[in-house]
C-alpha cells in the first residue's frame, strides 16, 4: 500500500531572481480565483452554463528577520522610482520569484515560479521593547501567472 508523505510548512526556501536575500520565515499561500460567467435563457431560475471568466493571483505576502541586506527595500524602492509619473513597472524590475518546497532533509520536492513579481509593499519594523523578537521585513508580492514543477524523483 502506498504511503502519503505529505508537504511540510516549515520546510521551504525562496529564491529571487537577482536577489541575495537570507531564508524567509513566512510565506503566505498562492492563489488563484476565476470570475464564473452564468449563461440563462429567458425566464430561467437556474443558469443553464457557467463557465469561467476573468483569472487572478491573490498577492503573495513574505516574511523576513531584518538583517544588514537591504535587498527586499532597495527592489521597492527601485519600483517607486522608476514608475513615479509613468504607473508603469520596468521589464527589468520584475523578477522571478521561486517558492520550494522541502523534504525534511532539504531535497527540492516541488517548485512554484511567480513571473513577472514586483514589490507592491514593503514593511519593515514592528519595534517594541517588552518583546524579545527579531525585527521583521514583509514584502507583498504581486505577478502575472504561478506555475508549479514538480520534481522528478
Amino acid at each position: 500500500m502506498a504511503s502519503n508523505s505529505y508537504d511540510k510548512a516549515f520546510a521551504f526556501k525562496i529564491e529571487i531572481d537577482g536577489l541575495d536575500v537570507a531564508w524567509f520565515n513566512t510565506c503566505s499561500s498562492i492563489k488563484v480565483s476565476f470570475d464564473e460567467i452564468e449563461y440563462r435563457s429567458g425566464g430561467g431560475v437556474f443558469p443553464e452554463d457557467i463557465s469561467p471568466g476573468i483569472g487572478k493571483h491573490e498577492p503573495v505576502t513574505l516574511t523576513a528577520g531584518k538583517t544588514n541586506n537591504d535587498d527586499l527595500y532597495n527592489w521597492s524602492q527601485q519600483v517607486g522610482d522608476e514608475t513615479s509619473g509613468v504607473g508603469d513597472v520596468e521589464a527589468s524590475l520584475k523578477k522571478m520569484v521561486d517558492i520550494i518546497q522541502l523534504d525534511r532533509d532539504g531535497t527540492e520536492r516541488r517548485r512554484w515560479t511567480l513571473e513577472n513579481a514586483w514589490p507592491k509593499e514593503f514593511e519593515s519594523g514592528g519595534w517594541d521593547g517588552s518583546k524579545s523578537e527579531n525585527v521583521m521585513d514583509k514584502v507583498v508580492l504581486v505577478f502575472t501567472r504561478a506555475r508549479l514543477s514538480p520534481t522528478q524523483g
